[in-house]
């Protein structure tokens, strides 16, 4: 049977009552010895009192008490089909954006040329759609050419067509719930080499790096900021490739902002002892 806890009601009833009553009080619709149940409840034949209060007081004791659910965090309902309309079209409304979509496999990892890549069938030879989890490839294990999935990714990157690929090409990783932390928790993890952090979307507060802040013109379409670390050997940049124009912008060095961000790389450098961790905006 579930109990309801027993909180403002039961002092009106000891009050007006007086304590160590054994048998319970109720009324119209509820009794409560210790926490409140339904009256239908009572056993036959089972002694009560009964006192003349609203059963709304009691609604409104167990609204007032009770835990609230979080909702999830919001994830675009497009369909799959909206996606590869728009980048076809050439734009990029969901780069940078976390969607939930239903699309046939075209290629699994048994037969493409990595195991941490998977492509889906976009029915448009204009584009390709392709889903990695380089960080945790077994979990691209077990998807099936030519069976349909629902997928919940973040869209890293479009790349326009090029002479050698002349087709877009939509980037994305499994996408996993949004996690709070720290820059500190996050450059100490990856100076220990770990990548707890890898291909998750975090939320942190950092201060933009005026030294090595860097924005190229429209042209190049590319912007980077420079995260700081408090640790020579990581550098944390914010890239912003072919993400909508100028959303860097507003970032200035040496103010501090809240950031969410996808992490989609950690590396080593090749000519020191630093390691970089690369990230992108996520858009609302």
């Amino acid at each position: 049977m579930k109990r309801f806890p027993f909180l403002l009601l039961v002092i009106a009833v000891v009050f007006k009552l007086g304590c160590n009553a054994e048998n319970p009080v109720c009324t119209t619709n509820f009794c409560a010895v210790g926490e409140i149940f339904p009256r239908s409840e009572l056993e036959d034949g089972q002694a009560f009192s009964e006192v003349d209060i609203d059963d709304s007081v009691i609604f409104a004791t167990l609204a007032g008490t009770m835990p609230t659910s979080v909702e999830p965090e919001p994830t675009s309902t497009v369909t799959f089909a909206d996606v590869v309309a728009d980048v076809a079209a050439g734009s990029r409304t969901y780069v940078g954006k976390t969607v939930s979509v239903t699309a046939s496999v075209e290629e699994d990892t048994s037969n493409f040329r990595r195991n941490d890549t998977i492509t889906l069938q976009t029915n448009n030879d204009d584009v390709w759609f392709f889903v990695l989890s380089r960080n945790a490839p077994e979990k691209l294990q077990g998807y099936e050419k030519g069976q349909s999935y629902t997928f919940k990714v973040f869209i890293v990157d479009v790349d326009p067509p090029e002479p050698f690929s002349p087709e877009y090409d939509i980037w994305s990783y499994l996408s996993t719930e949004s996690v709070s932390t720290t820059m500190d928790a996050i450059v100490a993890d990856v100076a220990a080499g770990g990548t707890t952090y890898l291909e998750q979307i975090v939320s942190i507060r950092a201060t933009v790096d005026a030294d090595t802040q860097v924005f190229f013109d429209e042209d190049d379409d590319y912007e980077t900021i420079s995260l700081i670390t408090n640790n020579e050997k990581v550098l944390f940049f914010v890239n912003n490739e072919r993400y909508p124009p100028a959303e860097l912008a507003q970032y200035q060095g040496d103010d501090t902002y809240d950031f969410k961000l996808f992490i989609y790389s950690v590396t080593d450098s090749t000519v020191s002892d630093r390691k970089f961790i690369s990230a992108a905006i996520v858009l609302d």
